[in-house]
């Protein structure tokens, strides 16, 4: 009897360091790859923040940007307390920056860039200022391969993407 009591101890020991171990959290990025994304026909995942100046507003919000394929989804949010907007897209269409940052007023008149445009503005390895159309596009880069900062400048509209995370899928 007495052997049987001297168990328990270790039998409860041992079933909490079994529970303990399967409770542990793996980190969630894990799962992403290393690695350099060369070019836009790769799959990959983007995700940063937007701020959007006219005149006197500004709006502010994240994205969530993913590549598979041909197709690229993208999850918009103005913050982490409200409901997200995500839609899907093909690399082949052109991309209405007011609905890439989400905004349906018609007073704020963004132009249209072709999706695989946009895409490679991710992906650009050196400083340089791109027009597409009356739009003019600046690149900044802080010691990453990719740019951290773009801005683009159309009129009296200054839509600048903040790049947080590129990875391989």
């Amino acid at each position: 009897m007495k052997q049987k009591l001297s168990f328990i101890p270790h039998l409860l020991a041992l079933s909490a360091l079994y529970f303990l171990a399967g409770c542990a959290s793996v980190a969630v990025d894990s799962h992403k790859l290393t690695g350099n994304v060369n070019n836009v026909n790769e799959n990959f995942t983007i995700e940063g923040k937007f701020k959007l100046s006219h005149l006197d507003s500004k709006e502010t919000g994240y994205f969530d940007l993913k590549k598979y394929n041909n197709s690229i989804t993208v999850t918009l949010g103005k913050n982490y307390l409200f409901p997200e907007e995500s839609f899907i897209l093909d690399i082949r269409e052109t991309l209405k920056l007011s609905k890439f940052i989400g905004q349906q007023s018609t007073e704020i008149k963004l132009p249209n860039i072709p999706l695989r445009d946009f895409l490679s503005l991710f992906l650009q390895t050196e400083n340089t200022n791109i027009r597409i159309d009356d739009t003019n596009i600046i690149l900044e880069f802080n010691e990453k391969k990719y740019p951290s900062k773009i801005s683009l400048n159309h009129l009296d509209i200054e839509l600048v993407i903040l790049v947080k995370k590129i990875w391989k899928n």
